[in-house]
């Protein structure tokens, strides 16, 4: 794990040859399980059963208890297996604090911590305002190209795992704040008047209203 380099080549070219600091391991090393086991070997060692357990895997631990009450559960978990990771933890230098996020970003969806979907809906149309400008700035296409590149480009961005994030009886504001990513869109797409109704725009374009794009 000491006195590695590398070094990057692409067609002809190729970089000086370069020493990594704290290089550890080659990605799917066969050292790797072998060293896990050892680093871990105190956090895990304890045995496995109707109680309760420890396992572990790369760079997940799993400590369960089982017993006849969840109050049971949780006294035990805090009072013996969280002090045990602890001085786990000082042992092995692995007690760096981590402090928690107000969001979290998930398979391309921020989470936050109310589940409001705030700061998810202002990317959402911060990403698909770009992409409109983009396409704004295209000249020579017709009312029928600048729809389908609407809907290949800007529709899959808005609508990106709404079933997770879109709640339809709850989500008006969202619904209003995404409908002006659509509107100004069609109105390019159209070059319609700006007084135009968002309905008109909509029949006029063979486009579904943001509300049911998003169901």
């Amino acid at each position: 794990m000491k006195s590695q380099y590398a070094s990057i080549s692409f067609d002809d070219f190729q970089m000086e040859i370069s020493p990594l600091k704290n290089a550890g391991l080659a990605q799917g090393s066969p050292l790797s399980p072998i060293l896990f086991g050892f680093f871990n070997s105190d956090l895990v060692d304890q045995p496995v059963n109707h109680h309760g357990g420890a396992s572990a895997f790369i760079d997940d631990y799993f400590r369960w208890r089982a017993s006849q009450s969840a109050e049971d559960n949780i006294r035990k978990i805090q009072e013996e297996d969280i002090p045990h990771i602890k001085a786990w933890a000082r042992r092995t230098g692995s007690s760096t604090v981590i402090k928690p996020s107000d969001t979290v970003k998930l398979l391309g969806v921020i989470f936050d911590k109310e589940m409001q979907w705030k700061e998810h809906v202002q990317q959402i149309v911060k990403r698909a305002t770009q992409v409109n400008i983009a396409l704004g700035g295209l000249r020579h296409l017709c009312p029928e190209q600048m729809r389908q590149l609407y809907q290949a480009c800007v529709i899959p961005i808005v609508d990106y795992a709404s079933t997770v994030w879109h709640n339809p009886l709850k989500d008006k504001i969202h619904l209003r704040t995404l409908g002006t990513v659509q509107r100004t869109a069609l109105i390019h797409i159209l070059s319609a008047f700006k007084t135009a109704s968002t309905a008109a725009l909509e029949v006029e374009a063979y486009v579904l209203p943001t509300n049911l794009q998003l169901k």
